[in-house]
């Protein structure tokens, strides 16, 4: 729970400096984590604070059965429109998958 009320508070104007760092911190863990449910929970953080940095480190999730549902979620909640050419590009070139 600390660290979900964290990414709220850092989400709010005028923290953008710390909110940078925290989402490097995030997208660190991420990547350092096996555990699907443990990545899904940093994965979900991003939701409040993600940047286009977190699209670029989150787009390969879109191919993980375990993952591909918090990453589109996050991708959509941090830009919508770059998720919405994201997820064309990524269906066209995808077309068996479904989301």
């Amino acid at each position: 729970m600390a660290i979900e009320s964290l990414s709220r508070y850092i989400s709010q104007s005028g923290l953008e400096q710390e909110s940078l760092h925290w989402e490097t911190m995030v997208l660190k863990e991420i990547e350092k984590r096996h555990h699907p449910e443990v990545k899904s929970f940093f994965i979900s953080q991003l939701y409040y604070f993600g940047s286009d940095a977190s699209i670029t480190k989150l787009s390969p999730y879109l191919t993980d059965p375990e993952l591909q549902d918090p990453a589109i979620r996050a991708l959509r909640d941090i830009n919508p429109e770059k998720a919405a050419d994201l997820f064309l590009s990524w269906k066209h070139h995808n077309p068996v998958r479904r989301f």
